[in-house]
């Protein structure tokens, strides 16, 4: 058995996956409930303050680290 989760905006309905009896598709739902969401915005507000303070907001969250040190 395999569990496929998929976004709205895939097209599958041509899928050879549709034909297997082994597929289970599903919308992808992982950050839809309210604690998940509370989370997300969590870290990003967390994030944003880190990063106008010049602290580096970890987790390779910074794609260009030289402008925590004020480089450009």
């Amino acid at each position: 058995m395999s569990a496929v989760t998929r976004s709205r905006r895939e097209r599958l309905w041509d899928s050879p996956l549709l034909s297997l009896n082994n597929v289970l598709l599903s919308p992808h739902s992982a950050a839809s409930d309210q604690r998940a969401k509370r989370a997300v915005l969590k870290r990003a507000v967390t994030s944003i303050l880190d990063v106008a303070n010049g602290r580096d907001p970890g987790l390779g969250l910074v794609l260009n680290p030289e402008v925590l040190r004020g480089g450009r």
